[in-house]
């Protein structure tokens, strides 16, 4: 079984590893696509093996044993290899990162300066960093965070693989959980705490420090989450209520609007009403007064036509007869 421990710097791996490959019984390939380390670094591990030197960095990952490996993200862009193509020469991928990334850009940042990593002849390097060197570095260890930071979302994104943090390995035992269950073993050792280079081993006041950090950490993060979905149903609750209060106008501006034609309709009634009773009584007025007029203009008729006969009669009688 090849397995892929993805990570970067200071997370712990060389103890990780080493543990690991010591509960399944597989070597330890360390670092097999790391630009700085020379070929006769892994020369030793293929001859004392009888394995044939591979010729290229990559073909280091397909020699016929069981094995794990640390790989980085800076690794794969180097060789310009993609995580996709990396991860078909293994059966198990493990994501390793720390949660404290600020304390793990600090200890890079040491090691590079005082280019001292892991151990040097046959001792680990243990070491202690003091305020003036954190001072004088700020800027270098500020950027390595930033840098840390993007990886771990990166890690974080990963899938089909067993994600662990320095923190659950070191200083609880969800890491050891997670891996006996991945791996489907029971482990029979420890990680080995001595082996912390910073500071020295870790007591059990490391261990609830840390855990404290880290449980600041988890209720910061959750904190975080719950104001974000809160936030996020405050707006889902506004959209909600813009809606409601759109279709709550239309709606009271239908209902006016139907009130304003009804008030509008009965006023336009009254006054049709009232016209109309208006010009009733004035054609009644009307009509008397012509009935009236008709009246007068015939008894004047009549008289007339009385007058114009007696006038008649009266020349005919007046008019003289004729001689014979």
């Amino acid at each position: 079984m090849k397995i892929l421990l993805f990570c970067g710097d200071r997370v712990g791996s060389i103890s990780f590893c080493n543990w690991l490959s010591s509960e399944l019984g597989i070597s330890h390939l360390h670092e097999p696509l790391n630009p700085d380390l020379d070929a006769d670094f892994f020369n030793h591990f293929f001859t004392s093996r009888n394995i044939p030197i591979p010729i290229t960095p990559i073909d280091r990952l397909k020699i016929e044993i069981d094995f794990i490996s640390k790989v980085s993200i800076e690794n794969i862009v180097y060789h310009n290899i993609t995580y996709e193509y990396l991860v078909t020469f293994f059966d198990k991928v493990i994501v390793l990162y720390r949660e404290d990334t600020l304390e793990q850009a600090e200890s890079d940042i040491w090691s590079r300066v005082n280019n001292k990593w892991h151990y040097n002849n046959n001792s680990y390097t243990y070491y202690t960093i003091d305020k003036n060197f954190l001072k004088e570095h700020e800027e270098k260890i500020n950027i390595c965070n930033n840098r840390i930071i993007g990886n771990n979302n990166k890690y974080k994104k990963l899938k089909d693989c067993l994600h662990i943090t320095y923190e659950e390995f070191y200083y609880s035992d969800n890491g050891i959980k997670k891996v006996e269950e991945y791996f489907e073993i029971k482990t029979k050792t420890l990680p080995n705490s001595s082996n912390k280079l910073r500071n020295g081993s870790i007591s059990y006041l490391d261990k609830l420090k840390k855990e404290l950090k880290v449980y600041k950490i988890d209720l910061h993060s959750e904190i975080l989450t719950y104001k974000n979905k809160v936030k996020k149903e405050l707006i889902e609750c506004k959209k909600d209520l813009n809606s409601e209060l759109f279709i709550y106008k239309n709606q009271l501006k239908n209902e006016l609007k139907n009130e304003l034609k009804n008030e509008i309709k009965n006023e336009l009634k009254n006054e049709f009403m009232i016209i109309t009773d208006r010009l009733k009584n004035e054609l009644l007025i009307i009509n008397d007064r012509l009935k009236n007029e008709s009246l007068i203009l015939s008894d004047r008729l009549k008289n007339e036509l009385t007058m114009l006969n007696d006038r008649v009669k009266n020349d005919n009688e007046i008019k003289p007869r004729k001689l014979i």
